[in-house]
C-alpha cells in the first residue's frame, strides 16, 4: 500500500541509476546498482487522489556489471496519486563516478506498482530502467498524516 504509494516518487529518480556501460548496436550488458534516495512528496500522500509534486535525491553504490561503479542522483516529478491509485511522469540526473551524466524519463503506474523507465539522453541513451526498490515513509503515515518524506531502497538492473 504504501509501498507502491511512495514509489510515485523515490522508484523515479531510483531507477535512473542503473544504465548500460559499454554496450554497442546490437550488445546489451546488465549494471546492476545499489539505490538509496530520500523524496520529499508535496502536499503529501494520504487516502484522496491529487495532484502532487516529488523532489529527492540519492546515491548509487556497488554497481557491477560496467564500468561505472556508483552516482548520484537528482529527482523531479509529477502525478496525481494517493497512497493506492495514480501515477506520475518524472525525471532524473545522474551523475555517474566517471563524470559522464544520464537523464532518464520515468513513467509510475501507482495502482499497478509498475515502473518503466529510459534513459532519454546523454550516457545510455535508449536503455530501459526497470528496478524494485522498498519505500520507507519518513514523514506521514497515510491514514492520519500524509506521507511527505519517504525512503526508497533496493537494487536496480539496466540492460
Amino acid at each position: 500500500m504504501v509501498r507502491r504509494l511512495l514509489s510515485l516518487a523515490v522508484i523515479s529518480g531510483l531507477l535512473a541509476v542503473t544504465p548500460v556501460i559499454g554496450a554497442t548496436a546490437g550488445t546489451r550488458q546488465r549494471t546492476v546498482c545499489n539505490v538509496d534516495m530520500t523524496a520529499t512528496i508535496s502536499p503529501g500522500l494520504n487516502l484522496i487522489e491529487r495532484d502532487q509534486t516529488l523532489k529527492g535525491t540519492g546515491t548509487a553504490d556497488g554497481c557491477t556489471g560496467s564500468t561505472v561503479t556508483s552516482a548520484t542522483l537528482i529527482l523531479r516529478a509529477r502525478g496525481h496519486a494517493s497512497c493506492f491509485s495514480g501515477t506520475a511522469t518524472g525525471g532524473a540526473l545522474v551523475t555517474w563516478d566517471t563524470g559522464e551524466e544520464s537523464r532518464i524519463k520515468v513513467d509510475l503506474d501507482v495502482s499497478q506498482g509498475i515502473l518503466q523507465g529510459t534513459v532519454v539522453s546523454w550516457l545510455f541513451a535508449g536503455e530501459p530502467v526497470p528496478g524494485d526498490l522498498t519505500i520507507q515513509p519518513l514523514q506521514g503515515d497515510c491514514f492520519f498524516r500524509p506521507v511527505t518524506k519517504a525512503r526508497a531502497f533496493g537494487t536496480i538492473t539496466i540492460g
